[in-house]
């Protein structure tokens, strides 16, 4: 069955693209593509709110931290990353 997914576009020009998603999932050394098929929903989906393009849900980012890890990342850093910027200065 397809997933369902609101896109919601960010308008932050000055967003950096290492989000805590991106630094967490390189952390434990996983593609975007393995991410994806871990929670349900394609590549193409991680990418976009990676690179600050749409927000995850709610759903997403529960589901996103099961696969990660509590540990390493947690919801509001999926839903808020610019609440959290990385130590580039940027979210």
């Amino acid at each position: 069955m397809a997933q369902a997914y609101i896109c919601i576009r960010i308008k932050d020009k000055h967003k950096s693209s290492m989000t805590p998603l991106r630094r967490a999932r390189r952390r434990i050394g996983i593609t975007q593509s393995t991410l994806a098929l871990a929670a349900g929903v394609s590549q193409a989906h991680i990418s976009a709110v990676e690179t600050g393009l749409c927000r995850a849900s709610a759903e997403l980012a529960e589901r996103l931290v099961c696969v990660i890890g509590p540990s390493l990342i947690s919801e509001a850093e999926i839903l808020y990353p610019e609440r959290f910027p990385g130590p580039e200065g940027g979210a």
